[in-house]
């Protein structure tokens, strides 16, 4: 399989998980995205019927702002913060939404779920990165 293949397999189950306004917030910037991140982009949009000539983020003018899309939710903040650090090691910054009444650390379910947010710019990578398997702990140390 292609990289190519594989990388719209990945967007659009990331995009698959998207809200339709997250959605058409990427199909407004397009020259932010890969050529692969488009078709899924393009692929999942025709699936929900929605109208590119509808986007109401379309020619917008936004100045110094990157909407933060939704690539993952979880059931507690827990999942959604190990997730974000894995993120964190290869340099990806991102954003917990959902968790704001909740006491620091606390790793009880919520309602609605726990947003863990990138930049449209990162959407790749990201879901690349917590798509791959965890490295198995018993391979740690073993001499190759």
């Amino acid at each position: 399989m292609s990289d190519s293949s594989s990388e719209i397999r990945n967007l659009s189950a990331v995009y698959g998980h998207m809200t339709n306004e997250d959605l058409y917030r990427l199909a407004a910037n397009p020259d932010q995205l890969t050529s692969p991140a488009q078709s899924a982009l393009e692929v999942e949009m025709l699936s929900r019927q929605l109208d590119p000539a509808q986007n109401p983020f379309t020619g917008k003018d936004v100045v110094e702002y990157s909407p933060l899309v939704t690539i993952r939710s979880f059931d507690n903040a827990l999942e959604a913060e190990m997730a974000q650090s894995l993120l964190q090691s290869y340099a990806i910054s991102s954003n917990i939404a959902g968790n704001e009444a909740l006491p620091f650390g606390a790793s009880m379910p919520v309602e609605g779920g726990i947003r863990l947010q990138v930049s449209p710019s990162n959407i790749s990578a990201a879901a690349e990165i917590l798509a791959a398997p965890p490295a198995d702990a018993s391979d740690e140390g073993t001499p190759a």
